[in-house]
């Protein structure tokens, strides 16, 4: 899952990469409930280090995420650049103008993710952080 091997220019490869590397956040509170089970069943159980864990994923993903959409953003704006350069058609430069700003919101999209899963993991582990 290396986001520098992914084709920013088309789309969907990207929206698919950015899918897989939302997996972790998606599922952030079905992990949280089988990680830290009810107190009746996690007598032997270090909640803090389960909850370190999965924080500490979350992160990692979030990184990794953020740089894949930084990555593309730069490419596609060097790829406008060299469109308008090469004095592509209008149709070209609108198309990858397009991919770009579609790659843009997805910044606030990961917003809004980052926000979910930090509420799902304070509600359930701040004790442990």
């Amino acid at each position: 899952m290396d986001e520098k091997r992914v084709d920013c220019l088309d789309l969907l490869t990207f929206q698919d990469m950015l899918d897989k590397l939302r997996k972790t956040d998606d599922k952030i509170l079905f992990e949280l409930n089988t990680a830290l089970p009810s107190e009746s069943f996690s007598s032997n159980m270090d909640k803090g280090e389960k909850c370190r864990s999965i924080y500490k994923e979350l992160l990692t993903m979030r990184v990794k995420r953020m740089s894949l959409i930084q990555h593309c953003v730069d490419e596609n704006q060097a790829n406008i650049s060299r469109l308008r350069k090469e004095k592509s058609p209008i149709t070209d430069i609108r198309s990858a103008q397009n991919t770009l700003r579609v790659i843009r919101s997805e910044m606030d999209v990961e917003s809004i993710v980052n926000d979910r899963s930090e509420k799902a993991v304070h509600d359930r582990c701040r004790t442990f952080l």
